[in-house]
């Protein structure tokens, strides 16, 4: 299972701009420039590593349209919890962000109904006799 973790990684991180160590937005893009230069063609430039704090701020999709705007783009902070995206990769992502957070507010009114579910239950009686209907 490992070996395969790491080869999975070793396959994306071959194929995606490394932003590590990168010290200026200005570097951030000419990396990125560089990469699709490298890999000419329509499809997404995905990139990984950049740190706000030695770029000096965090990057916007307006430091990465400037870069590349013809191609979606995505590009993950170092520790891959938050990431930029271009004006491209937004556009064409808009109805899976919609889908998403449609997911996230039904998944947040779940546990809302099975917290109240629980505390109805298991409340002050052991055994309430209102039950939780969907």
């Amino acid at each position: 299972m490992t070996l395969h973790v790491v080869c999975i990684d070793l396959g994306r991180y071959l194929h995606s701009v490394d932003l590590r160590g990168c010290k200026t937005i200005a570097q951030l893009q000419q990396r990125v420039r560089d990469f699709a230069t490298e890999r000419p063609g329509s499809g997404w430039i995905v990139g990984s590593g950049w740190d706000q704090q030695l770029l000096g701020r965090y990057p916007t999709r307006h430091d990465i349209d400037a870069a590349v705007s013809d191609r979606p783009v995505h590009l993950s902070r170092v520790c891959c919890h938050a990431s930029v995206e271009n004006s491209l990769a937004i556009k064409l992502a808009g109805s899976i962000l919609i889908i998403t957070a449609c997911t996230v507010l039904l998944s947040l009114l779940l546990l809302v109904y099975l917290y109240y579910c629980i505390i109805s239950s298991f409340g002050l009686r052991a055994f309430s006799s209102r039950r939780c209907r969907l």
